[in-house]
């Protein structure tokens, strides 16, 4: 056998490596994509689930706020998925941290106003809705992303555009 003739086999046998390596690589990339955007799914349906308490009018006009339960904001996704929010994107997760923290702070004094016989109290929901909106708005931009933006991210290739057309101004 020649040089030639060994160099042949082993560059065809290299090839097929690195593409079975390329193709296992990808299809692990696909399934943590499908398992982020799954993630972004049910931080969504919480998110828009939320049906924050607003007061209630009287039939002698008055405007009374609701009384308080023991769990006012849902957090059930994000207290079961806190350990994989990294995967997200900073932004996603700043804003659903942000969120969700007014969020357990409000459950919290609610528990407290409601032991403490205070149930006629004004939660500050205005914030927290603000927040909220916040955090779909993220998360709904986050979910747009396709698989290719993905794992141009999750390589950090750098993606310039030369076109000659744009002249900056």
């Amino acid at each position: 056998m020649d040089i030639i003739s060994i160099l042949s086999s082993v560059l065809r046998e290299s090839w097929a490596l690195i593409g079975t390596a390329i193709t296992g690589f990808v299809i692990y990339e696909k399934k943590e994509y499908d398992r982020i955007q799954n993630l972004r799914r049910a931080f969504l349906a919480e998110l828009n689930s939320v049906d924050l308490p607003t007061k209630i009018k009287l039939n002698d006009g008055r405007k009374v706020p609701p009384p308080y339960s023991a769990k006012l904001v849902p957090t059930t996704i994000y207290d079961t998925n806190a350990s994989r929010i990294g995967k997200l994107t900073s932004e996603e997760v700043d804003s659903l941290t942000e969120y969700y923290s007014k969020s357990k702070n409000i459950n919290y004094l609610s528990d407290v106003m409601f032991d403490m016989g205070h149930t006629d109290s004004d939660a500050p929901f205005e914030h927290l809705n603000t927040k909220r909106t916040t955090a779909i708005e993220t998360v709904e931009n986050a979910l747009n992303q396709t698989f290719g933006q993905y794992l141009i991210h999750k390589l950090n290739i750098p993606i310039s555009y030369s076109d000659s057309s744009k002249k900056s101004v």
